[in-house]
């Protein structure tokens, strides 16, 4: 039987003065390897051969994640996944500076309290913001599912230098639980890009409502998605430095 992967690997991402910049997993430094842009310096650290576009200070995303569920503690990799506290749905609209570093807002919980949290809560808060801002949720499950695929390539292909080692690894494996498969190259992504972009033209959606109606509050927004997962599942293991009004999307 197969192994199962782990969703953080927690490999050190080095900048080339050996300042820590962030960690990602295996698969990821291997890509780096493999593109001849990092050296391998020894078991689970590689040191980037190139200058990255600003440092990263944040004490949250340099802190090594543990794969277990922040709910009820669970370590059994197979039960587990990766739960957006900020619905992707909405998020996926945001301008990049809330969502190149955006990792605080990515957590593992096991499937079970995932579909309880998604079922039993967040569809209701979505619910409610249909009402409130006159935005019903039109938008199909396939539909949603391709744009915010394309939204991740095209965040891939601008700022694939500019993202911490954690947030492209999430990226990837994002487009992978849609899609089914990996993109191994940046004209693979640019293909899936050209023969879905209609897509991208699918009316006034739910989404696009409520995020043209909080445009200018979008950290308030960022906050009460937050404050309703903690008091909903009352999580008893959130990651260390974790905090509802973090704020590192702030420029």
């Amino acid at each position: 039987m197969a192994k199962e992967k782990n969703l953080y690997g927690n490999w050190s991402v080095l900048a080339p003065d050996g300042e820590l910049l962030s960690y990602g997993s295996k698969k990821r430094a291997m890509w780096y390897i493999k593109k001849d842009i990092a050296d391998i310096v020894d078991t689970r650290t590689i040191k980037l051969k190139f200058e990255p576009k600003g440092r990263n200070t944040d004490e949250y995303t340099l802190k090594r994640k543990e794969n277990k569920c922040v709910v009820c503690g669970s370590t059994i990799i197979k039960d587990l996944t990766k739960h957006h506290v900020v619905p992707s749905m909405y998020k996926k609209l945001f301008p990049v500076e809330f969502k190149a570093r955006s990792s605080h807002d990515v957590v593992v919980i096991c499937k079970e309290h995932h579909s309880e949290y998604e079922h039993n809560f967040a569809d209701q808060l979505k619910q409610e913001l249909a009402i409130k801002y006159n935005a019903p949720l039109q938008i199909t499950h396939r539909e949603n599912n391709i744009i915010k695929s394309i939204m991740i390539c095209r965040t891939i292909i601008k700022y694939w230098d500019q993202l911490p080692g954690d947030r492209l690894e999430t990226l990837l494996e994002e487009f992978k639980e849609i899609n089914g498969y990996e993109p191994l190259s940046f004209d693979e992504m640019d293909k899936f890009i050209e023969e879905n972009e209609n897509f991208m033209f699918v009316g006034n959606t739910h989404s696009q409502i409520v995020v043209d109606a909080i445009k200018d509050n979008l950290s308030d927004f960022i906050f009460m998605w937050r404050k309703h997962f903690i008091e909903s599942m009352k999580p008893k293991f959130m990651p260390e430095k974790w905090d509802v009004y973090y704020r590192d999307f702030i420029n």
